[in-house]
């Protein structure tokens, strides 16, 4: 398949801060996306409070 997210690669953002075991369900949840064109390929940025933006 193409174009297609396939898995969630990014792993919890503060896993090893001590504080994060009281929340064993914690994830990265995506607030932001942004989408560029840039020389014909197309270039998405995404993050949240909890996780810096990935390209």
């Amino acid at each position: 398949m193409q174009d297609e997210w396939q898995e969630r690669p990014l792993a919890y953002a503060f896993a090893e801060d001590p504080l994060a075991a009281e929340y064993p369900d914690a994830e990265n949840d995506i607030d932001s996306v942004a989408v560029a064109v840039s020389g014909g390929r197309v270039v998405v940025a995404a993050g949240a409070d909890e996780q810096g933006m990935a390209i």
